[in-house]
């Protein structure tokens, strides 16, 4: 098997899917919450890199990785559904909500709108957060 090989396979682990933009995501539950990750990010690819060393006790060549990453892209531009993307903000029906998922353990989102808020447990929307915002751990304790 080869190493493109073995990180397409560890890659079904992710539900793929494409923003609007064609942007292509994975949705991955990490220690027992979801995260959702552009399948160029440095994130993903780490968590790809974390995946393919624990399981070979080897490093994936960029090469493979970047075959990798392109079948990948590829699945979830014509095999996977389009999403919405929220940066920590998101609507449900209509009423803004804030989405990110900052309370825990376990992760959940709170829902924000005129009527109150709520926490849900579970993720209703891929949110996804950028490397420049505050840490969820910092927001938790302002809520």
């Amino acid at each position: 098997m080869s190493s493109t090989d073995v990180l397409l396979n560890i890659a079904t682990a992710a539900r793929l899917f494409h923003a609007s933009d064609g942007t292509g995501f994975a949705d991955l539950l990490i220690d027992g919450h979801r995260e959702t990750w552009p399948l160029r990010s440095k994130r993903f690819q780490g968590w790809l890199r974390q995946q393919y060393y624990e399981r070979t006790w080897d490093a994936p060549s960029p090469a493979a990785l970047n075959a990798a990453l392109n079948a990948l892209e590829a699945q979830a531009q014509f095999d996977g559904a389009k999403c919405k993307v929220s940066l920590r903000l998101a609507e449900l029906d209509a009423d803004p909500m804030a989405a990110d998922r900052i309370v825990g353990p376990p992760i959940a989102a709170l829902l924000v709108s005129e009527a109150g808020y709520s926490i849900c447990r579970s993720s209703l929307r891929a949110c996804r957060t950028s490397s420049r915002m505050c840490p969820r751990s910092a927001m938790a304790s302002r809520v």
